[in-house]
């Protein structure tokens, strides 16, 4: 089996395969010995010290099928499936993480008909408070980013980028504490909800594997767009 840049991707004995975000990456764990793979010790949980195998990638391309919030040890889980031909893959995210808003503001304006990729990808100048590279999810349909449904974004005289929130999105509270972010956080959760509660549709894609793209070493360059 290959994905669409042919590089051999390991059939899973599994009907669901699990992908998550290691490490501002894609991962798909595999069997211990699968060329390519990254060895991975947990640090947390039940298995905390036992080591995983990975196939990392920077973007996954499929049809997006559905999704659910999930209630799991560590936290709220939202979880979407994405559909190439007969096989699903879950790609999960921290309920609390970017990278879930980043999804869930894009949403609405996903056409579910047709592939979709997500792409992680290196803020050229945000660092986090670690010195890392902040990690941006990006959303795109036919070569062409998805419009931000639930903010538009417009530049004041300085450049600087400035949001006006749309269909109801509460503003972020200001404490003493600091920003406080959890309106935003159960808006977004509702909407996810609100969006997949139809059940699944546009489930037919071509058979073959989800396009990942080449898989990237354990320390990628930043992506070119």
């Amino acid at each position: 089996m290959k994905n669409g840049l042919s590089n051999e991707i390991p059939q899973i004995e599994s009907e669901v395969r699990t992908i998550t975000i290691v490490n501002g990456k894609f991962a798909l764990r595999v069997n211990e010995g699968t060329e390519g793979a990254i060895t991975r010790p947990l640090t947390k949980g039940d298995n905390k010290g036992k080591d995983v195998h990975e196939l990392l990638y920077p973007s996954l391309t499929g049809l997006l099928a559905s999704g659910e919030i999930r209630e799991l040890p560590f936290g709220l889980s939202s979880e979407i499936t994405i559909m190439v031909g007969d096989d699903a893959y879950v790609v999960q995210f921290s309920a609390d993480s970017k990278h879930f808003t980043s999804l869930a503001t894009h949403l609405p304006n996903i056409n579910r008909t047709i592939p979709m990729s997500l792409t992680l990808v290196k803020h050229k100048t945000k660092t986090t408070s670690t010195g890392n590279p902040v990690i941006m999810l990006w959303v795109t349909q036919d070569n062409k980013r998805v419009d931000d449904y639930y903010v538009k974004w417009s530049k004041d005289e300085a450049g600087k980028n400035i949001p006006t929130h749309l269909h109801g999105l509460p503003e972020v509270k200001k404490t003493r504490q600091g920003w406080d972010f959890s309106d935003q956080e159960n808006f977004y959760l509702d909407e996810f909800e609100k969006y997949f509660a139809g059940g699944a549709v546009g489930t037919q894609v071509d058979d073959g594997e989800p396009d990942m793209g080449t898989p990237v070493d354990d320390n990628p360059s930043t992506l070119p767009f």
